[in-house]
C-alpha cells in the first residue's frame, strides 16, 4: 500500500453503516419496543447520518444528538430538550463516554420508553450491557445480525441517574506548571494529564509573543494554555470538533478564542502565524486521519507568508512526503522512539 494509501484509509466508515443499518431494521421490522407513527426518536453519535436518514424515511421524527461537529452540523455537549419516544445510541469506545450518554438519554426519556443501543461486536456490544444496568437495568438483546447487535432496555420509573452536564464535570491537577486546575468532561482525550505526544510538541515550542496562534484539534485546551501562559499577549483560537472537549478548553482556557468547527469550516476567514496541534489518528476503533488530511489541506490558506506549522505524529505515519506538497522547509524538529515534532512553513510572497 502507497503512503498515501494509508492516509485515505477510514476502516471505520463501514462500521458505521453496517451497524446502523442492523439498527434502523429493528425499527423497521418491529423486532424491538413499537413506536408510534411520526415517533420522535433521539439519535445519538451516529456520526455519518446513516440512521438518522434511515429512520427519517420511515417517517419518524428524528432529533440528532452528537459531541462531535461533522461537516455543517455542529456538535452539542447535552441532548436538547425532551422527552422522546425513544433513543438509538451509538456504543462508544470510551466506557465513560458512554455512561454518560446513558445517563443523558435517560434525563430525556420518560418512564417505559425504549432505549436500543447498538455497535459491533469488535467494539464491546455484547458486554455493554454491564454498563447500561445501572441506568435502565438488565437489557435484552433484540438483533444480532452482521457482526452487530442491538440492546434494548426500558427507562425504569426511578432511576438514580445525573440530568445535567455540570454534574460531570470533574477537576485534575495542572497538567503543567503555573497552569490553573484543570477541568474535563467523561471522553475528553487525556482526560486532563498531559499525554505523551503533546509533551513532546511543547517541548519543542518556543515563547509565541504577541503572534496569532491557532491550537488545531486543541481537545481540553493544554497547548493553548501553555502558549498564553509563555506569551499573555498571544492571540489564541481553540479550534476543535468535540463539543464537550471545546467546554472544557473555554473553562480551561479563557483567554482563548474558541471555535465548534470540523477542521476549518467553520473558523472564520483570518490567517494566523502558527498553528499547533497534536491531531487524532482515531475514529471509533480504527485509524482514521481525516483531521490529518484536512489541516494539511487547510494549512497553506490558513496560516500567514512565512507562518509555521508545528505538529505532532506518531513516527509511523507517513506525514513527510504530504507536508512536503502544501509547505516549504519542512523538518522534524524533535523526535523520540514514538512521537516526531514536525515543523514546516507557508511560502512567502
Amino acid at each position: 500500500m502507497s503512503r498515501r494509501g494509508r492516509l485515505t484509509q477510514s476502516g471505520s466508515e463501514q462500521r458505521e453503516a453496517v451497524a446502523a443499518e442492523v439498527m434502523a431494521r429493528v425499527v423497521d421490522e418491529g423486532l424491538g419496543a413499537p413506536l408510534p407513527a411520526g415517533a420522535r426518536v433521539l439519535v445519538v453519535d451516529d456520526l455519518d447520518g446513516h440512521l438518522e436518514r434511515d429512520l427519517a424515511a420511515l417517517g419518524h421524527r428524528v432529533v440528532r444528538w452528537c459531541r462531535l461537529t461533522v461537516g455543517d452540523r455542529p456538535g452539542a455537549p447535552w441532548p436538547g430538550a425532551g422527552p422522546f419516544d425513544a433513543c438509538c445510541l451509538r456504543l462508544s469506545k470510551v466506557k465513560a463516554a458512554f455512561e454518560m450518554a446513558l445517563h443523558a438519554a435517560a434525563s430525556v426519556l420518560p418512564a417505559g420508553a425504549p432505549l436500543w443501543v447498538y455497535g459491533a461486536n469488535d467494539e464491546g456490544i455484547k458486554s455493554a450491557g454491564r454498563v447500561m444496568a445501572p441506568v435502565f437495568g438488565p437489557p435484552t438483546t433484540v438483533d444480532a445480525r452482521r457482526h452487530c447487535r442491538v440492546l434494548e432496555a426500558r427507562r425504569p420509573a426511578a432511576a438514580s441517574i445525573r440530568t445535567r452536564l455540570a454534574e460531570w464535570r470533574s477537576f485534575v491537577p495542572p497538567p503543567l506548571p503555573g497552569l490553573r486546575q484543570w477541568v474535563t468532561y467523561p471522553g475528553v482525550f487525556a482526560k486532563g494529564t498531559l499525554d505523551i505526544g503533546t509533551a513532546e510538541l511543547l517541548a519543542a515550542l518556543p515563547p509565541l509573543p504577541g503572534a496569532r496562534v491557532a491550537d488545531f484539534g486543541a481537545g481540553s485546551g493544554v497547548v493553548a494554555a501553555a502558549v498564553l501562559r509563555d506569551a499573555p499577549d498571544a492571540d489564541v483560537h481553540l479550534i476543535e470538533a468535540d463539543a464537550l472537549a471545546l467546554q472544557a478548553a473555554h473553562e480551561n482556557v479563557p483567554g482563548a478564542k474558541a471555535h465548534l468547527s470540523d477542521a476549518w469550516a467553520a473558523v472564520p476567514p483570518m490567517r494566523f502565524d502558527h498553528i499547533v496541534s497534536n491531531p487524532p489518528f482515531h475514529r471509533g476503533k480504527g485509524e482514521d486521519f481525516a483531521v490529518l488530511r484536512a489541516l494539511l489541506v487547510g494549512a497553506p490558506h490558513r496560516l500567514r507568508p512565512g507562518g509555521a506549522l508545528w505538529m505532532v505524529t506518531q513516527r509511523q505515519v507517513p506525514v513527510g512526503p504530504l507536508l512536503d506538497e502544501v509547505l516549504t522547509a519542512v523538518e522534524v524538529v524533535r523526535e523520540d522512539g514514538r512521537f516526531r515534532v514536525w515543523r514546516a512553513l507557508a511560502p512567502g510572497d
